[in-house]
């Protein structure tokens, strides 16, 4: 990658993002990183992406570098198990709603002016719950799928004005979201999966054994279905 670059990444401060982040820096990126409680690097920034001035914010910070922007990764996100018997209250799962499906599409809009054209590329990190529900997590579930929805929708319009629109589909890796979890992919391997597909201009980007699984859907689209049921 050149040299001189602008990133911004929210979701920068623990796992994948903070992951890619590292790997972006090292390769002469200048990069934002965007989480709710930021570092203490010069160009770290402290935004709850939820708030309803958080993409005036960003779009404020990166006015004064004065530089377009090159690469937006849009990587924050939570998830939370939720039983429809026993719903937890309105504001548990819209927060959860709103950081992973409202904020980037808000982010994205704001930070449209700013990115550089032609040559810009906005990333939107999905998952493969976007292909089958999780059942324990429909909230989550509905909030990727709708987002992969908005990439992919985003995609037709930017394409001819001179943006390229990534997506990020990950399997399960080792963060504090998949604790735990047995099989997970190792945060430095995944990064540097979701860097070299940057690189090489990629429209999908699917680390690990997430690009296998993606395939297996497009042939057996029922047993990805029953995999995806038991995780």
């Amino acid at each position: 990658m050149e040299q001189g670059k602008l990133a911004l990444v929210t979701g920068a401060s623990r796992g994948i993002g903070s992951g890619v982040a590292e790997r972006l820096a090292a390769e002469g990126y200048r990069v934002i990183r965007v989480a709710r409680q930021a570092g203490s690097g010069p160009d770290d920034l402290a935004v709850d992406l939820t708030a309803p001035g958080a993409p005036a914010v960003i779009a404020e910070r990166l006015s004064r570098i004065g530089q377009p922007l090159d690469l937006l990764i849009h990587n924050a996100g939570q998830q939370g198990a939720v039983d429809l018997d026993a719903p937890p209250e309105r504001a548990v799962w819209a927060q959860e709603m709103a950081l992973n499906l409202a904020a980037p599409v808000a982010l994205t809009m704001a930070l449209l002016p700013v990115m550089r054209r032609p040559g810009g590329v906005i990333a939107f990190t999905t998952s493969l719950v976007a292909l089958y529900a999780k059942p324990s997590a429909p909230v989550y579930s509905a909030s990727k799928a709708g987002l992969a929805a908005f990439a992919r929708a985003a995609r037709h319009q930017l394409e001819g004005r001179g943006l390229q629109v990534v997506e990020i589909v990950p399997p399960l890796v080792a963060t504090a979201m998949t604790e735990g979890r047995r099989g997970t992919m190792h945060v430095d391997a995944a990064a540097r999966q979701i860097c070299a597909g940057l690189a090489r201009g990629d429209r999908v980007i699917a680390p690990g054994k997430a690009r296998a699984v993606r395939r297996l859907h497009r042939v057996l689209p029922g047993a990805v279905e029953r995999i995806l049921a038991r995780t």
